[in-house]
């Protein structure tokens, strides 16, 4: 039950879970698609793990940037009116 559970944590479907559950039953001469099924799974497994790996780099990268950077973040933070360039010829013009 214990390995079911853990299999479920994983996300594997129900409907595999079921049918490792009836292929252990069934007992010797099916260990070998079991194991075939239980790898299928590890490999999803893997995949999201990468995945969630690099979910988390991007959020701390983004919590980094956060930290100590108070005056950046104002100055991004910024409505968006505050933010654009002034309006062509509103400049002064340069002495020459």
């Amino acid at each position: 039950m214990e390995f079911l559970n853990r299999l479920k944590t994983t996300g594997m479907p129900i409907r595999e879970m079921l049918h490792y559950a009836a292929l252990r039953e069934s007992g010797v001469g099916t260990e070998a698609e079991r194991s075939a099924l239980l790898e299928q799974h590890r490999e999803r497994v893997r995949a999201h793990v990468a995945e969630l790996q690099a979910c988390l780099l991007v959020l701390d990268t983004k919590i980094a940037g956060y930290a100590g950077k108070e005056q950046r973040m104002k100055d991004y933070d910024a409505s968006i009116p505050e933010r654009r360039r002034k309006p062509t010829g509103t400049r002064q013009a340069r002495a020459r």
